[in-house]
């Protein structure tokens, strides 16, 4: 599968690992969308290449933030693939 257009969720993603993972899909030609706690770095979050990149904040241990970020991303096609650098795994929870 190529990234090129496709719709991808990452968490985590102004920092660490998971930036690293929004840069190299958009350098793929991905549209990310990318959640976190971190507001200052992720509004400055920038990556070239033809993909794109938002930043919605939101902690995506709680569900009414993650809602309320999945709202404001509602005029946008759905996602093709989630992504979770970060390796956390919560048994029984779910992105809202």
């Amino acid at each position: 599968m190529t990234a090129l257009n496709k719709r991808i969720i990452v968490t985590g993603g102004p920092r660490g690992i998971a930036a690293a993972a929004v840069a190299s899909f958009v350098r793929a030609g991905a549209h990310v969308a990318t959640l976190g706690i971190s507001e200052e770095p992720g509004r400055k979050l920038t990556a070239e290449g033809p993909g794109t990149v938002t930043y919605f904040p939101a902690d995506v241990s709680d569900r009414t933030a993650v809602s309320e970020a999945s709202h404001q991303g509602s005029d946008q096609p759905a996602a093709h693939g989630l992504r979770r650098p970060d390796g956390a795994h919560h048994p029984g929870r779910t992105l809202a």
